[in-house]
Order: structure tokens, then C-alpha cells, then sequence
């Protein structure tokens, strides 16, 4: 009996040190998977378009966003400026300004923007030295022009395995997708300005590029900037 219960004892002990281990294994991966979400989590950088033209006007409404963005967010801000305008009146580490100028006429705004875009994107893979292009996985275009209110909490709440995050504007009647913002993964600006950057508008070509591709729509924002074109103001953009 003593024998009987010595091999019992053994046999609990043995199935105490199973369950323990098994609990303890169980923890580490749930705490590694929980850990490899966080660290997939999205890395934005802000991406604004910009054309002073001798604008004065505009580009105080250029340089009162670019401030905004600075200010109120913690993200690094690529601006780029295709009318050959640095932007110097502006100091700050967080703010990185490619420009050049256009010495050729195109048919619309979307062509220019495309191509400033190609712009940038060129230029920086041509400087390996900027680590917060490279650390980024997704880049938020916006129009110069526009600030948007509270976004860094906006995008820190948005799913992280999304191509697309689009404006809420959009129209499947007209093939229409308002493009004033609009966050990417970067692996696919290129891909998208490239369809541009020759012939079409953006709405639509930004509408037809997201039909393949996973996406979400988020916003609106409160908005008092009337656009350059048209000089229509969205008030929620």
C-alpha cells in the first residue's frame, strides 16, 4: 500500500507539474501574440501637398496648417512644395520639405499632385538617411491647406491592417472618392500617383484604385479652409 501510494503521490506531482507548465506556455504566447499586435501597429508620417505660386495668401494658409500639424501632433511632416518655395520661415526638426518647380504644363491639379508626389517619394528613396520614412508603414496625404482636429488619436484608433483609409465622400454612382486626405500603406502611393500622373482626375482614380483593395472610410472633420480651386468650403471635410 505504502508503494501504491508513493506511485500516486509521483503520478499527481508529475500531472500538477503538466497543468502548471501548460498554464505557464499558454501565458507567454497569449502575452507574445498580444505583444506582436501592438508592435504591427500602425506608424503613420503626414504627407502635405503644397503650391505657393507667390501666393501670399496661400501660403500663409500653407504655413498656418504646416504650424498646426507641427504643434498639435507628435508625427514627422513631409511637406512638399512644387512652386520651388522652402518654407523657411518654419524651424522645427519633425518638419522635412522637398521642392522643386514644374517646367512643364499639365492638363489638371491631379497631375500635378501625382507628380509631386512621385516627387517626394523619389527623393526620399534616394536619402536611406531619413529613418522616419523608413520606420513608417502607412502615410496620411493631406492637402496643405487642411489641419485635421485631433487626428493622431483619430488614426491610433483606426484597424491597423487596412491599404486604405478614406474620406467619407464618396460617391459608387460617379465613381467618385474625395481625395483632400486620405491614408495609405506606403508600399502603394507610388502605385496609385502612377496612375495619375498622365491623365484623370484623383477622385476617380483613387476610387478605381481602392475597388481591389481593403479599406475603411473615417472622419469627417471640422473644416473652415476653403479649397484653391473652386474656393467651395467643405465645413466637414
Amino acid at each position: 500500500m505504502a508503494v501504491n501510494s508513493k506511485i500516486f503521490n509521483l503520478l499527481l506531482l508529475i500531472f500538477l507539474i503538466i497543468i502548471i507548465m501548460f498554464y505557464i506556455n499558454k501565458n507567454i504566447i497569449y502575452e507574445k501574440y498580444n505583444n506582436d499586435n501592438f508592435n504591427k501597429k500602425n506608424k503613420w508620417i503626414i504627407l502635405l501637398t503644397t503650391a505657393v505660386n507667390n501666393d501670399e495668401e496661400r501660403k500663409n494658409i500653407y504655413i498656418n496648417s504646416i504650424n498646426k500639424w507641427l504643434n498639435n501632433t507628435s508625427f514627422d511632416i513631409f511637406v512638399v512644395e512644387s512652386s520651388d518655395y522652402n518654407f523657411n520661415e518654419i524651424k522645427n526638426d519633425r518638419l522635412h520639405v522637398y521642392t522643386f518647380k514644374f517646367n512643364e504644363k499639365l492638363s489638371s491639379s491631379s497631375q500635378y499632385e501625382s507628380r509631386s508626389i512621385l516627387n517626394i517619394l523619389n527623393n526620399i528613396k534616394n536619402n536611406n538617411n531619413n529613418n522616419k520614412y523608413n520606420d513608417s508603414t502607412h502615410i496620411l496625404k493631406v492637402t496643405g491647406r487642411y489641419y485635421l482636429d485631433n487626428i493622431e488619436e483619430v488614426l491610433n484608433n483606426l484597424d491597423n491592417d487596412k491599404d486604405l483609409y478614406l474620406q467619407i465622400h464618396r460617391s459608387n454612382d460617379r465613381k467618385w472618392q474625395n481625395s483632400e486626405y486620405f491614408g495609405i500603406r506606403k508600399d502603394l502611393l507610388e502605385e496609385l500617383a502612377n496612375t495619375i500622373k498622365d491623365e484623370g482626375l484623383f477622385e476617380h482614380k483613387l476610387y478605381n484604385f481602392s475597388l481591389d483593395k481593403k479599406y475603411i472610410k473615417f472622419g469627417p472633420f471640422k473644416n473652415n479652409v476653403r479649397r484653391g480651386g473652386d474656393n467651395l468650403l467643405l465645413s466637414d471635410l
